[in-house]
Order: structure tokens, then C-alpha cells, then sequence
């Protein structure tokens, strides 16, 4: 399952839940803490599951660092469809 969460006015958490065949929207009587680390996304630009504007505001949500690499000829399976170019991305972002 995948949960995007987001504040509103009261400051509770509150989104969508995506699961195999379903989406569901939930509210959480708390905010979800930001990411205290340096994050690493990357993003295939012709996912049809999960569109570039997702990446919207992903700031937000990170402490630290925040890398976002789009890959324009990955789908969904970024790891499968651009294996050699994550794989580099990971192993220099890690060198960092």
C-alpha cells in the first residue's frame, strides 16, 4: 500500500491509500513527521501509476537533503527500465 498524507486546517494528517484494485481516502488525528535524512527520488517520467506531478511539494515533507531525478524514458518499473542509470544515480548519490 502507498499513502500520500497532507495537513489540513486542524493539522491532521489526511490523503489517499492505494492498495491493489482500490483507493481510499483516510484521515489521521496527527501529522506525519518530516523526513530527518537526506532522500533520493527518482522518478520515471512515463509512469502512468504515479504522474511527475507527484513530485509536487515533496519538499515539504524532507528535513534534509532532497534529491528528485527524473528519468524521461522509465515507466513505473524505473529500476527495470533504466536499471544501468538508477544504478549509477544510487551509487553517486550514496558517494556524496
Amino acid at each position: 500500500m502507498w499513502m500520500l498524507g497532507l495537513k489540513d486546517r486542524r493539522g491532521w494528517g489526511k490523503g489517499w491509500a492505494w492498495g491493489k484494485g482500490w483507493v481510499s481516502p483516510f484521515v489521521l488525528p496527527f501529522v506525519l513527521p518530516k523526513v530527518k535524512c537526506p532522500v533520493l527520488i527518482i522518478h520515471g517520467l512515463k509512469d502512468t501509476a504515479l504522474h511527475a506531478s507527484g513530485l509536487n511539494n515533496t519538499w515539504e515533507w524532507v528535513d534534509q537533503d532532497l534529491t528528485i531525478v527524473t528519468l524521461p524514458n522509465a515507466a513505473h518499473f524505473v529500476q527495470q527500465d533504466a536499471a544501468d542509470q538508477v544504478t549509477k544515480r544510487i551509487t553517486g548519490w550514496l558517494g556524496n
